[in-house]
């Protein structure tokens, strides 16, 4: 118990003091990875498995959304919020009729959009490199 409170403590720890750059990057992770695991799940008979990795990734891509932002983000972010919509919808139907290959479209669509930001950031950090 008191390793576990240890750990909880240092996870937190670890977040609160990560730059915004790698947060997102390891966001972007945890995306790709709960869609795949979606998939393995509904390919082994497993709904329920299935059900929980995709409600994962979903909350990943709807905290995407929900931190856009429009008023300064320009035509970037209605594009981003454009395919974080796709997104979403896309994850929905693969949650009513069981598709697998929705997750398998989610997975490589949020791996493309990773490399991108992980580009932008490299590309900003030579740039500046005391902004990173």
């Amino acid at each position: 118990m008191i390793g576990t409170h240890a750990a909880t403590r240092y996870q937190q720890s670890s977040v609160n003091t990560i730059s915004r750059e790698k947060l997102l990057i390891m966001l972007f992770d945890g995306a790709i990875g709960y869609a795949r695991v979606s998939k393995m799940k509904l390919d082994a008979g497993d709904q329920a498995g299935f059900r929980e990795y995709l409600g994962k990734c979903q909350a990943i891509v709807m905290e995407f959304l929900n931190t856009l932002n429009m008023k300064e983000g320009g035509n970037i972010a209605v594009n981003l919020q454009q395919i974080y919509l796709f997104l979403i919808d896309h994850t929905n139907e693969a949650n009513v009729s069981l598709l697998g290959k929705n997750m398998e479209d989610t997975a490589r669509i949020l791996g493309h959009l990773r490399e991108g930001f992980d580009g932008a950031i490299r590309s900003l950090a030579r740039i500046s490199p005391q902004g990173s």
